[in-house]
């Protein structure tokens, strides 16, 4: 199924892709569930949550305001009530703006009523001169509603109270989820990264390997009987089958161009012995004619089986350089073959960057939850201070209500329920601190865990980069051994011209010798040119001798296996 290096490199790659795609989504779809129950939290439940304690606070200061005027019957206490009523009269429109319930609803319609009521059977009466009347319906009737209406605004505040603790343990165990699964991706893909990289490591290196040392045993002259054996069927299996293909052909060439080369080293020493012989016969031209004749006809069947052997010579050596070309032909694929691994390689390194920065993504995410839960921590602490202030304001209320005396006892009752309001509020604020507390705890555990993710990975990607340099040494030594096989095939060439000049002196030797043969009669005018022509042989020999040890010496780097 996956025959090409291409293909398992896209498995491997594939499977880390799905995976870190996998833990984005879940982070994302996480990260997006706490923003929005953090933002409700901080946009709808805690606003109405200050909301409907400032509501009941001016319930209650509007109760000792009313008291105060009609029992001092100060304007000041007057218009201080008509300010907290404008002042609630804001806070219940906000409040019902917003979507309230029918609870809220009906506890800010009896709160209209009550304001009614205080206005006109409160107030006005007491305006009037009906001070009794006056005093009598505050007692009777304002204050036991106004004490019902700040029992169900406590009720309400509590209710939200709770609301947000269950919204902050959802949140916390949402942050919790968020943790959890993100080790485990972590662990998982930390696992799979290092499995994915030894197999598809061993699966790539291990044969290039074995045919990089094929290469170098080849290039120092050794060329193997068995071929190297591969059970890859990918572009490493075909360049394993193109150097074996190499290595039979190189065999081949250099056992045939071996014989050759001993032959052509027989024949010279023949001819070499032959040439003296021919000399010595010059010398005794005058006394041995007869022998001379029986001389040179020998000579010329000599030169003539020299001719036919240097015929079959040059014939082989055509055979040989042909052979040469097509080992350089392969060892041209071999080289193209290891360009294309090492453009793949580098391809794999990009698709590794990739993953590298999905991770860095994912985390600077999380980074970005962390900041909010921070801005939340910023608003708790508003809170806080207002209650502070609140509380500092009801101690404020307790002393001045003390030095009033027995006057401004029912105020100091008021003062005192105002402290407990004001403690309430600094406990929930506490409880919500710890909560947010908790949660940025959480989430500076994900992003440390994001952090060693995206380490794994950076360090899967220098791995991978690492296979990216070996696949280049292994592209410059296939280089080199085609370089090598252009200078050998070059050598070949150079010897064959070089047989054809020895084969044209060996034809002009046997012309030399037939024309002894025919004109035996003038062999003692022509005895000086005779002697010259053995001359020329000679020398013509001594030059194909020293061509055969080149040959020689060129050929004996290589050795062959059998």
């Amino acid at each position: 199924m996956f025959k090409t290096i291409k293909r398992k490199l896209y498995l491997g790659f594939g499977i880390l892709i799905i995976m870190s795609t996998i833990m984005s989504v879940i982070y994302f779809v996480s990260s997006q569930t706490v923003n929005q129950k953090t933002e409700n939290m901080i946009k709808n439940q805690v606003p109405d949550l200050v909301a409907e304690q400032e509501l009941r606070f001016n319930i209650s200061q509007r109760i000792a305001l009313a008291r105060a005027y009609v029992l001092y019957g100060d304007p000041k206490y007057k218009d201080e009530f008509n300010q907290y009523t404008e002042s609630s009269k804001a806070i219940s429109d906000s409040i019902l703006s917003d979507h309230p319930s029918k609870e809220m609803k009906a506890v800010i319609a009896d709160s209209k009523e009550w304001r009614s009521l205080v206005l006109n059977d409160v107030i006005k009466a007491y305006d009037q001169g009906k001070v009794k009347e006056a005093r009598a319906a505050l007692q009777q009737k304002a204050e036991p509603i106004a004490q019902k209406i700040m029992a169900d605004f406590e009720s309400i505040v509590q209710k939200e109270k709770s609301n947000i603790h269950v919204n902050g343990n959802e949140i916390i165990s949402i942050s919790n989820t968020i943790a959890g699964w993100g080790l485990t991706l972590a662990i998982v893909i930390i696992v799979i990264s290092l499995v994915v990289t030894q197999i598809f490591t061993k699966i790539i290196s291990s044969p290039i390997v074995r045919a990089k040392d094929r290469l170098l045993m080849i290039a120092q002259g050794t060329l193997p009987k068995e071929p190297l054996q591969l059970k890859n069927k990918d572009e490493i299996g075909e360049l394993v089958d193109a150097l074996n293909v190499m290595n039979d052909y190189l065999k081949r060439t250099i056992s045939g161009v071996q014989s050759v080369s001993a032959n052509l080293l027989t024949h010279s020493e023949k001819m070499a012995k032959y040439s003296f012989d021919v000399k010595e016969g010059a010398v005794q031209i005058a006394t041995t004619m007869e022998d001379l004749s029986n001389g040179i006809q020998e000579q010329a069947n000599s030169n003539q089986k020299l001719s036919s052997d240097m015929e079959k010579f040059m014939k082989m050596l055509m055979d040989s350089s042909l052979k040469g070309e097509e080992v350089k032909t392969k060892a041209e694929q071999m080289k193209e073959l290891a360009d294309q691994g090492r453009q793949k390689m580098n391809q794999s390194v990009e698709e590794m960057n990739h993953i590298s920065i999905t991770v860095n993504e994912a985390l600077q995410l999380v980074e970005g939850l962390n900041k909010k839960t921070e801005n939340i921590s910023k608003l708790v602490n508003v809170i806080e201070d207002i209650s502070e202030q609140t509380n500092l304001l009801a101690l404020n209320a307790a002393i001045e209500a003390a030095r009033a005396g027995e006057s401004g006892r029912s105020f100091a009752v008021v003062a005192e329920e105002v402290r407990k309001l004001a403690e309430g509020v600094n406990h929930s604020v506490a409880d919500i601190t710890a909560i947010i507390s908790e949660v940025q705890n959480e989430t500076g555990k994900v992003v440390q865990a994001l952090k060693a993710g995206y380490g794994t990975v950076e360090g899967g990607r220098q791995s991978i980069q690492s296979t990216g340099e070996s696949f280049h040494q292994i592209y410059q030594s296939i280089e080199r051994v085609f370089e090598q096989v252009e200078e050998m095939s070059t050598n070949l060439y150079d010897i064959l011209d070089h047989t054809k000049d020895i084969t044209s002196a060996i034809e002009n030797i046997a012309a030399v010798s037939e024309e002894s043969a025919a004109g035996i009669e003038q062999v003692t005018a022509t005895a000086e040119e005779s002697s010259s022509s053995i001359e020329q042989v000679a020398n013509g020999i001594q030059q194909m001798e020293v061509e055969v040890q080149s040959l020689d010496e060129a050929i004996h780097h290589f050795h062959v296996k059998h």
